[in-house]
C-alpha cells in the first residue's frame, strides 16, 4: 500500500491505494521500455530507468513482493555510471582521438542524435524494430560524421582532414550507442525482473 508512511487518520482505503500502486507499476514498466528506446537514440534512457527504480522503492509497500529495497536501484545506478563511462570512452575514440575540435565534437554529438531520431523513424517504416535499430546505428553514425565534418570545415581545416575526424566520429558514435544500449538492456532486465521475483 502507498500510504504506509502516513498517519492512520489520513490513510487511503486499501482498494484506492492498491489501484494507484497498480497504475504506478504500469508507469514504471513504461519507463523501463521508454528508457531502452531513449538509449538507442543516444539520450539518457539509463537515467530514466534508474530514477523510476528509486521512485518505485519509495512507493512500494515493504510487505509487497514488487522489488522493494534499495539494492535494485543502486545496482542500476552503478550500471548507468558504467554506461556513461563507456560512452565517454567511445566519444574519445571518436572525433576527439582524431584531433577534432570542440566544435566538431559538439556538432558530432548533435548530428548523432538527429541522425538517430531520423534513422529510427525511417528504419521502422521498412522493418519494424530491427530496421529501427539498424537505422539508429547507421544514420546516427552518419549524423555524427556529418556533424564532425561540418565542425572541422567550419574551423578552416581541409576536407580530407575533416573527413578523417568524421570517420572517427562515425565509429565512436556506433561503439558508444552499442555499449550504452547493452548496459541499458541489463538495467531494463534488472528492473523488470525485480517486479516478478
Amino acid at each position: 500500500m502507498i500510504t504506509h508512511a502516513f498517519p492512520e487518520v489520513l490513510a487511503t482505503p486499501a482498494w484506492v491505494a492498491g489501484t494507484a500502486f497498480g497504475l504506478w507499476i504500469g508507469v514504471y514498466v513504461l519507463l523501463l521500455f521508454g528508457g531502452t528506446v531513449l538509449n538507442l537514440l543516444g539520450l539518457a534512457g539509463n537515467w530514466v530507468m534508474t530514477a523510476g527504480a528509486f521512485v518505485h522503492v519509495l512507493l512500494a509497500d515493504p510487505q509487497s513482493r514488487t522489488g522493494t529495497g534499495f539494492g535494485v536501484p543502486l545496482t542500476m545506478l552503478g550500471l548507468a555510471l558504467i554506461g556513461e563511462g563507456l560512452e565517454f570512452i567511445a566519444g574519445l575514440l571518436g572525433a576527439g582521438k582524431a584531433g577534432g575540435s570542440r566544435r566538431a565534437m559538439i556538432l558530432s554529438m548533435l548530428g548523432g542524435i538527429v541522425g538517430s531520431l531520423f534513422g529510427f523513424s525511417i528504419g521502422n517504416v521498412f522493418i519494424p524494430i530491427v530496421g529501427g535499430v539498424a537505422g539508429v546505428l547507421l544514420v546516427g553514425g552518419l549524423g555524427a560524421l556529418a556533424g564532425a565534418v561540418l565542425g572541422e570545415t567550419w574551423k578552416g581545416r581541409t576536407f580530407s582532414d575533416s573527413m578523417r575526424v568524421g570517420r572517427s566520429a562515425f565509429t565512436g558514435r556506433i561503439l558508444g550507442t552499442l555499449a550504452k544500449t547493452f548496459i541499458g538492456a541489463l538495467i531494463f532486465l534488472i528492473g523488470l525482473f525485480s517486479l516478478i521475483v
